[in-house]
């Protein structure tokens, strides 16, 4: 990220422009960029694809935030069209990343809009639970659930028309739980952090009709309590659902097992930053030891921790 400090040095445009121009392409075989109308805060590629010879074809998630104008803030389902390795165009390979990337139209089967739905308030994380339903993170306490299947395709997202409706809203958070969430088992299990300083946990399973009807509440089945402050990233092990680790605001990571209320472990000043960022924890679990990525906002370089399990 470029900061203010960085664009007032001697000569930072122009070295910039030569990495767009010459080393972007030597970097990347291919590049896909659409402009916006608004700024995007969360983008993922989905579980659905449609793979050929040359290219895939890729579901992709991504919102958009029009802050405090009025407009509808929404959320766009995807289609985007990936050269596959070795396949790249020749006309890709050589483009360079200057303003007609941004001005020159995508081919129609390169990037198109399959679905938008009017989202209520911004969405600051999208995860898929399984392919074609999704959960988001807003400004909110709550998380919502969407079948995009059975969600409406809204055209108007003008000032003042209304949000679509969540297939299921999952409730339990006391404050604002806006980045923090991950599923495991197919989104069986999802998991989520807030400024509440807990992490809750819901089966969907204690849902009997799973998203057979409009607006329908989902409690929390487990709080897992230990952090001061705000619970800023999530993840599951992979070959464990109990299994669960957590970074927070307060400087901490804490490993749990999902049948025990307090933490299995715990590791304090894991970052040195004011706050750890939303994509902290990242985790690599072993049978005797967890590996745990995550970035701090102060640092630049990715700080890693390892805990040995006795």
């Amino acid at each position: 990220m470029n900061t203010k400090a960085d664009r007032r040095t001697p000569g930072f445009d122009q070295r910039r422009e030569h990495w767009k121009h010459s080393h972007v392409p030597l970097l990347y075989d291919w590049m896909l960029s659409r402009k916006c109308p608004w700024p995007s805060a969360c983008v993922q590629f989905g579980l659905g694809y449609d793979s050929r010879d040359t290219y895939t074809d890729r579901t992709l998630y991504l919102s958009e935030r029009t802050g405090e104008t009025g407009d509808a803030n929404t959320l766009y389902v995807a289609s985007a069209r990936v050269a596959n390795e070795h396949a790249t165009r020749s006309a890709d390979v050589t483009k360079k990343w200057s303003e007609n990337v941004y001005r020159d139209p995508l081919p129609s089967s390169d990037f198109r809009i399959k679905k938008k739905i009017i989202h209520p308030g911004e969405v600051n994380r999208v995860r898929e639970l399984r392919e074609g339903v999704v959960v988001t993170h807003t400004d909110h306490p709550n998380l919502f659930v969407w079948d995009i299947e059975r969600q409406p395709h809204r055209k108007d997202t003008s000032k003042g028309v209304e949000s679509n409706v969540p297939d299921l809203t999952l409730v339990g958070h006391q404050a604002n739980a806006e980045y923090a969430v991950e599923s495991v088992e197919e989104g069986k299990i999802i998991a989520s952090g807030g400024k509440d300083k807990l992490v809750l946990i819901w089966q969907m399973e204690d849902y009997e009709t799973l998203l057979s009807s409009k607006n329908s509440h989902l409690l929390n089945r487990t709080i897992l309590r230990g952090h001061s402050d705000t619970v800023e990233g999530l993840a599951f092990n992979p070959e464990d659902s109990r299994r669960l680790v957590s970074g927070g605001d307060d400087k901490c990571v804490f490993f749990w097992d999902t049948r025990k209320s307090a933490a299995t472990g715990k590791i304090n000043d894991a970052h040195q930053g004011v706050r750890m960022s939303q994509e902290l924890v990242s985790a690599v679990f072993a049978r005797y030891r967890d590996l745990v990525f995550g970035r701090d906002f102060a640092l630049s370089a990715v700080t890693c921790l390892l805990v040995v399990r006795m």
